[in-house]
């Protein structure tokens, strides 16, 4: 099974991870600046068709009380790329699953966790790729794969 994660964002990061043998193997990963979306979609597309996923991890968008006058009369940029994305893998012949996660799950994967399991992450020095490999680690540790590090 192929697993996507995206971090989503002004700057997205992208990690994929094989499943063989029960366990997550690194594939891939990058960063992809968001604007403008057009470009983006057709990115995102191609991403698509070469890396064939069976998922894709999303971390999911949330407006906290806290915070929810900061968000007042702004456009939802991340929102309404998550919803992009999600609707890009439901176009696809055969379509992908999508699975959101809250951001409080890739606490799971502290980068002390990351480092010693997949060093080449923390290599990358990208705190978009790091939070898309927590997220998508996240959801095949807890997810129906029942993976066990």
């Amino acid at each position: 099974m192929r697993v996507l994660s995206v971090d989503p964002g002004e700057t997205s990061g992208f990690v994929v991870f094989e499943i063989m043998e029960g366990k997550p193997i690194l594939i891939g990963s990058w960063e992809q600046v968001r604007e403008p979306l057009s470009i983006f979609v057709k990115s995102f597309f191609r991403v698509l068709q070469v890396v064939k996923p069976e998922v894709v991890v999303l971390e999911d968008y949330r407006i906290y009380e806290d915070k929810a006058s900061l968000h007042i009369g702004q456009h939802l940029k991340t929102a309404e790329l998550i919803g992009t994305i999600e609707a890009m893998c439901v176009m696809v012949i055969p379509p992908v699953f999508t699975a959101r996660l809250p951001a409080s799950k890739k606490g799971r994967w502290p980068d002390a966790r990351l480092k010693e399991k997949f060093p080449e992450i923390l290599e990358l020095e990208s705190p978009h790729v790091r939070d898309a490999a927590a997220l998508g680690l996240a959801y095949i540790e807890g997810g129906a794969l029942g993976w066990k590090p």
